[in-house]
């Protein structure tokens, strides 16, 4: 007997509808599942709705992950079948917006496809959605972390700018550890600070114990370089969580006057 999956609702981190919305994708998710059964494992994308607009189709879609893991989408090519199975329309889209898509969770989304010159969308047909793969996908097990220690009285417009440059760097992979420069600036001592975002995608607490960071201008000349260290961690950042570490160079560290900061790199060594 197949083990099928009753998908649930998931609308994204930080997304929000109306209630009445909401109900709207419900009722359409539960269609799709009694319709379309998931088998546990898989994934698939449904339609739920397609307009021609303007010289593009515009299609409301469902995607549901039956898989035991998290799911990221960064490329995926879409084929439009009609009822014939002949193909109408394919084009490969980047959903790295979208967001992580939850183990057993469907998330609606709306996409628009370019309609060739002379090609119309006949609505009397009936038309379904597949993946073509015959083309390269980029599809990976994720994690969707959040900043954790974030001050409860942090200004919203310094909260929303840390959430921005988080959800702008590369989907967290599972199992990744990854450090990103938030801010490179100096103080009124003129010593360099160094404010970093530090994403743990791993299913453990991650201990920093030790991290040496040199700095490089425009032309790789080195201006900066310092090993930061403490036996007890310099930081300790929870499983699947994200957290901001701010790291001041000792003047003796610091080489040469005050350069552009904005054109500099950082490396980890």
């Amino acid at each position: 007997m197949e083990n099928n999956l009753d998908i649930e609702l998931s609308l994204g981190s930080g997304e929000s509808v109306s209630a009445l919305k909401k109900t709207v994708y419900e009722e359409e998710l539960k269609e799709i599942n009694e319709k379309h059964p998931l088998k546990e494992g898989s994934m698939d994308i449904q339609a739920t709705y397609f307009v021609e607009n303007e010289g593009a189709l515009e299609v409301g879609m469902v995607i549901r992950n039956g898989s035991k893991v998290d799911m990221s989408i960064e490329k995926i090519p879409i084929v439009i079948k009609d009822e014939s199975g002949e193909e109408f329309l394919c084009q490969i889209f980047n959903l790295k917006d979208m967001g992580v898509i939850p183990s057993g969770t469907g998330r609606p989304i709306d996409l628009k496809f370019d309609l060739p010159e002379g090609s119309r969308f006949d609505s009397s047909k009936q038309y379904s959605l597949s993946l073509d793969v015959g083309k390269k996908m980029k599809m990976f097990s994720s994690v969707d972390t959040k900043v954790s220690n974030l001050p409860d009285r942090t200004p919203f417009e310094l909260e929303k700018d840390v959430r921005d440059f988080e959800k702008a760097l590369p989907t967290l992979k599972t199992n990744e550890f990854v450090m990103s420069v938030y801010k490179l600036g100096y103080n009124r001592n003129r010593e360099i600070t160094c404010m970093l975002l530090i994403r743990n995608g791993r299913l453990s607490e991650a201990n920093l114990k030790k991290l040496p960071i040199s700095i490089f201008d425009e032309n790789d000349k080195l201006i900066a370089r310092n090993v930061f260290a403490n036996e007890e961690g310099l930081t300790k950042v929870d499983a699947e969580s994200s957290k901001l570490l701010s790291l001041k160079f000792p003047p003796e560290s610091v080489f040469g006057g005050i350069v552009d900061l904005d054109k500099c790199r950082v490396e980890f060594k």
